[in-house]
Parts: C-alpha cells; structure tokens; sequence
C-alpha cells in the first residue's frame, strides 16, 4: 500500500513537471490543477513541497510558479558528464587498442562510484563494470583513486556510512592501512590493485581533472592479472596517465603536464 502511494506521489510530480517548457515555463495553480487533472489542494501542496526542496519556484510578482535552482544544478552535472564521455570516448578507445585492455571512466557520486562509459578489451575475459553500476569505493583501482581525492571529512563520511567490507581476500579493510594506500595513490598519481574486487582481476587508473583542478573522474585499465605482469604494468601505467591528462586537458585543465616516461 506505502509503495503503491509513493509510486502514485511521483506519477503525479512527474505529470506537473512535465508542463514546464521553454514556450510556457510559467504557470499559476489553477492551470497547472486543470491540465493535470489533479485538485487544487493536492496540487498546492505538491507544489509547496518542491518548493522546499528547490525544485520549483513562485515568482513574487505574477504568483506563478516555474522550475527552481536545483534542475538548474542537476541540469550541470548532467550536461558535465556528457561533456566528459564525449571528450574521454576517443581517448578510451585509443587506450583500449593500445595495451588490449578494457578501459572504464568513472566517477563519484554519493560516495559510490559510478561507471559513466566502458570500451571493452580483447579479452576472453569479461570485465564485470557495467554502465551504470553503483560501487563501493574502498577496492579496486578505479574506485580507490576517487576515494583518495576525495576531501578527508567526505571519507570519513564514507567510511561512516559504507564501512570496509571485504570483497576478496585483497580487500583493505583497516581503515589505518587504507589511508595509507589512499596517501600514496595521491602522491604517485595513479592506483594499481589485483584482485582487490574480483578474482583474477587486475587494474590501473589515473585522475581526470577539470579546469579548476578538480579531479571529476578516474580512468582505468581493467584486465586478466596475468597481463599484468611487471614488464607490462609499467608500460601501462604510462599510458593510462597519458590518456587520463589528454582527457584532463580537454576538458580545461591548464595545470602540470607530465613528461612521457608518465612523471610530473
């Protein structure tokens, strides 16, 4: 019955919001009650609570209400992470040619990571990350690297909420150590972990920084453990930081370039 209500309360969200438009961005109670069939006490109060939350606004002058700040933010963070597939997509696909490897962008959002774009390797292997997916960010190179860039109150946060479940027998799960893998990620510039998430897996990832300095997503190359064998981790390393600056670059970022042995 409660989840019914709540599925109806949306159904009802969504037929107000969607009247807003760019010819009719305005609209007074009465209307919005006759054009979407619903009461004017339910539309009322429909409106006060997406008021609150900054979803609609009343403009003081006419009384009508039209779309609040917070689709304006949520509009940003939408058109950025469609800016940034489109400037990493080339580059991932480069990657993934380059060293044979299935290369993953992703990003963090309410302290998870979340897989925004995927080229697949040629593997006989599949990689697990899918388009989408929401993860923990305490194991596996790309999701660590977002947790180390993360500022120190958010990771507490994060360890308050989430805690440090093992996933696999190289799973951190002290916290102490954790912020110690966190400190040298950041002072190298990169993550590389083995079977931290899945067996037989391994991964290395870079930042992707904005213009303002901002790390904004973490780029990876995921593949077999066997293929990354010290002769090869080296050279992959590089280029997953080569890759993750030029899609930096792109994206604005005017700070230190590394040199091509992939140092600062």
């Amino acid at each position: 019955m409660a989840a019914n209500q709540s599925l109806l309360i949306v159904e009802r969200v969504a037929r107000i919001l969607q009247l807003f438009t760019f010819e009719k961005n305005e609209w007074g109670i009465t209307e919005i009650a006759r054009e979407t069939g619903l009461s004017k006490s339910v539309t009322y109060r429909l409106l006060h609570s997406l008021e609150e939350h900054g979803f609609i606004r009343q403009n003081g002058v006419t009384k009508k209400y039209g779309l609040g700040m917070r689709f304006f933010e949520l509009g940003q963070i939408v058109r950025d992470s469609m800016d940034l597939r489109s400037a990493a997509r080339e580059v991932m696909m480069g990657l993934s040619q380059r060293c044979n490897q299935t290369v993953v962008l992703c990003v963090e959002d309410n302290l998870q990571q979340v897989c925004i774009d995927k080229v697949d390797g040629g593997n006989l292997i599949r990689i697990a990350s899918k388009i989408g997916a929401r993860i923990h960010l305490h194991a596996g190179a790309s999701a660590k690297l977002l947790l180390a860039y993360l500022p120190p109150e958010k990771r507490e946060e994060y360890y308050k909420d989430y805690g440090l479940p093992a996933f696999t027998g190289n799973t951190t799960t002290d916290k102490k150590k954790l912020e110690e893998e966190l400190r040298r990620i950041r002072e190298q510039g990169y993550a590389f972990t083995v079977e931290e998430r899945d067996i037989n897996i391994a991964a290395i990832s870079a930042p992707v920084f904005d213009y303002r300095g901002t790390v904004i997503a973490s780029l990876a190359l995921i593949g077999p453990k066997w293929n990354f064998e010290p002769e090869n981790v080296q050279e992959y390393i590089k280029e997953v930081k080569a890759a993750a600056d030029k899609i930096s670059a792109r994206m604005g970022y005017m700070g230190e370039k590394r040199d091509k042995g992939g140092n600062y």
